[in-house]
């Protein structure tokens, strides 16, 4: 399964992530945000529901690390 990156944990970012870990295609989901307490929150929410879905890895990094992501999605504005 892929790495995912998703850039930007507003709505539209969180709303993705989260079916990101509902279809279960993501090994692992990386969470960036200009706004790193956002993200690490966002992150927090969605660990919380893991228990529902396939396993992925979620954490919070910085806009290097979508540089190794099989997907990219961009929900900055």
């Amino acid at each position: 399964m892929p790495k995912i990156a998703v850039v930007g944990t507003g709505l539209v970012g969180s709303t993705a992530a989260y079916s990101v870990l509902q279809r279960g295609v993501a090994q692992e989901l990386v969470l960036i945000d200009a706004d790193r307490r956002r993200a690490e929150g966002e992150a927090m929410d969605l660990s919380h529901a893991l228990p529902f879905f396939k396993n992925a890895r979620i954490r919070v990094d910085s806009l290097d690390a979508a540089r190794s992501a099989d997907v990219i999605i961009v929900a900055a504005s």
